[in-house]
């Protein structure tokens, strides 16, 4: 945490009068799935994965308001903003099951970190989530503080995919990495098996400003698809893959 606080010192007085917008952390929650992609860390087979992650994902959360901190005191009129990977999440029936598992799903994915970084505490629910999973994080003197007051300025977020949840899948997954959720009868899906969802993006920038009333960036957009490089003569050549 100090080390990042030193980097994010340097790159602020570096860059004072310059660059006026900063993002402290990219994507933080999708720790949640890969703590590699987010993190950095490779968890060990012997260790509680979650334990791990979520201790980590503490760790990035200070850092952050102590980034917060100092480019307050380096200079006011930056504002310091959180991304996450944003994805509404359906129930896949209005069966109460489904409901509530998707809500649990949404509440972890959309707000655990948001809620943190914006209100400047662990939601309610984070207690059950971490007591269900045997996680008993370390919060050192000062920690709680810091988040309480060097909370963000504003939200962006990625938005590529809404899921679609169950609570018994039943062979009926959807396809794509990271996160999936079963398939969603209403949508069609990309090459790369996420729902393609336009709706979905009005519907998450929605519940996340009835939430947190801050500004909302998309920062990221974009769609999961093969290229197809054609030829003058109409034939194909290649194809590749692209993410964005």
């Amino acid at each position: 945490m100090t080390f990042f606080e030193r980097y994010s010192r340097v790159l602020f007085e570096r860059y004072q009068g310059k660059v006026k917008y900063w993002l402290t952390f990219n994507e933080i929650n999708g720790a949640q799935f890969m703590p590699m992609l987010s993190l950095g860390m490779a968890v060990r087979e012997d260790e509680n994965m979650l334990q791990s992650t979520y201790q980590g994902l503490h760790h990035q959360f200070v850092a952050s308001s102590l980034a917060t901190k100092a480019a307050r005191e380096i200079d006011p009129t930056m504002q310091i903003g959180c991304m996450l990977i944003a994805a509404p999440v359906y129930p896949f029936s209005s069966n109460p099951v489904d409901v509530q598992f998707a809500l649990e799903e949404e509440r972890m994915m959309n707000y655990f970190c948001g809620d943190v970084h914006v209100r400047g505490a662990y939601p309610a629910f984070a207690g059950r989530f971490f007591s269900e999973n045997n996680i008993e994080l370390v919060v050192e003197d000062g920690d709680l503080e810091l988040l309480r007051d060097y909370t963000v300025d504003f939200f962006s977020l990625s938005y590529y995919m809404s899921r679609t949840e169950k609570a018994e899948k039943d062979g009926n997954e959807a396809g794509g990495n990271i996160m999936s959720g079963v398939k969603n009868p209403y949508l069609k899906a990309s090459d790369w098996g996420w729902e393609i969802n336009p709706d979905g993006l009005r519907i998450i920038l929605n519940k996340l400003y009835d939430r947190y009333q801050i500004p909302l960036f998309i920062v990221e957009n974009g769609l999961g698809a093969y290229d197809e490089i054609i030829a003058s003569n109409g034939a194909t050549l290649t194809q590749t893959s692209v993410s964005k």
